[in-house]
């Protein structure tokens, strides 16, 4: 067997490298146009189909705003075509053409085709001077009532308005066909197609868009005094609880109150002392933030010395070692 000299193996190895430099120039030289793909397309929009087929073949389109916002539909079915058949087939009664602009497929309106009305005042010129009201009102089908701020939105076009006080919207088009979207928040949106010829009225009633939530469990503590605190003979008050007790003249007071609950006995009418489980007046130490008060009423008894507006809690101690102490917290704000 023979070997091969180096100077055939260098030149077999330059007509390999030639062949694959020919195939890579041949493969970009192959136009967008001249790919094969299968594809299926009912009554879509242009700018959505464009979408699909450059998801497929991966073919790009550069077109502009009016082709972007036309309502042109497109329907087709191809299989193992060549994307220059489908949109042949495609545009052949639409006012479209394409051509390949730097290795992209440009789409543009023709204006030697007959325009149509599904093209939109995008397709027609002539049309796009023509210009119409839109108007109505936007209501609750459940409560009749109108609905403030709701969105009305053209599809595929950047414009949008949004309904008044009194549910009232108004927005000014260029004759032709669109979509149509009404949205309010708790609402169902409310979708329908018109043909702008005229100036139009369009009332929309919402359904109500009812969302499940998840159970949400809400702990708090409990009312109920709680019998199973190590701390005997504590009562603890809050100043809101103390203003649901009616006393004299509509002033809250924080010793009558106190007088209610019970182990405590009042010591008279007319009389601001108190009697804590047997013991007498003088042997109760009231203390405001851990500052004692030596007399705690005035006006012969009538009335506390503590402003009710001024204090945030009361605790009474009835028994153990610091027998009827009370202890008030202030707000520092009513100091």
């Amino acid at each position: 067997m023979k070997k091969l000299e180096p100077v055939g193996f260098l030149t077999f190895i330059a007509v390999v490298l030639l062949f694959l430099i020919v195939l890579q120039s041949r493969a970009h030289a192959q136009s967008p146009l001249d790919k094969k793909l299968s594809i299926s397309l009912k009554n879509e929009q242009l700018k959505k189909a464009l979408d699909k087929i450059t998801s497929i073949s991966g073919a790009k389109f550069t077109f502009n705003e009016q082709i972007a916002s036309s309502s042109i539909k497109i329907s087709i079915t191809a299989r193992d075509k060549s994307l220059k058949e489908i949109l042949t087939l495609a545009f052949a009664d639409k006012p479209l053409q394409f051509s390949i602009l730097d290795k992209e497929v440009f789409i543009r309106l023709d204006p030697e085709k007959t325009k149509k009305d599904e093209a939109g005042p995008a397709a027609n010129p002539a049309q796009s001077k023509e210009k119409y009201t839109l108007s109505g009102t936007v209501k609750s089908q459940s409560t009749g009532e109108t609905l403030i701020a709701a969105t009305i939105r053209i599809v595929g076009a950047n414009l949008a308005t949004a309904s008044n006080e009194y549910g009232f919207y108004s927005i000014t088009l260029i004759k032709g066909s669109y979509d149509l979207e009404i949205s309010a928040v708790g609402s169902k949106t409310y979708r329908v197609r018109i043909d702008l010829k005229e100036n139009t009225n369009l009332n929309a009633t919402l359904t109500d868009d009812q969302n499940l939530l998840e159970t949400v469990t809400i702990n708090s503590t409990s009312a109920q005094r709680n019998i199973g605190n190590p701390q005997m003979g504590m009562e603890r008050l809050s100043i809101s609880e103390t203003k649901l007790v009616p006393v004299l003249m509509g002033e809250p007071d924080l010793i009558k109150t106190l007088q209610l609950l019970p182990g405590v006995k009042t010591a008279g009418e007319g009389n601001g002392g108190m009697f804590v489980r047997g013991g007498t007046a003088d042997q109760n130490m009231i203390l405001l933030d851990e500052a004692p008060v030596y007399n705690a009423s005035h006006l012969l008894g009538f009335f506390s010395t503590f402003n009710s507006d001024a204090i945030k809690n009361v605790t009474l101690y009835k028994s153990g070692m610091l027998s009827s102490i009370w202890w008030w917290s202030v707000i520092s704000s009513g100091c």
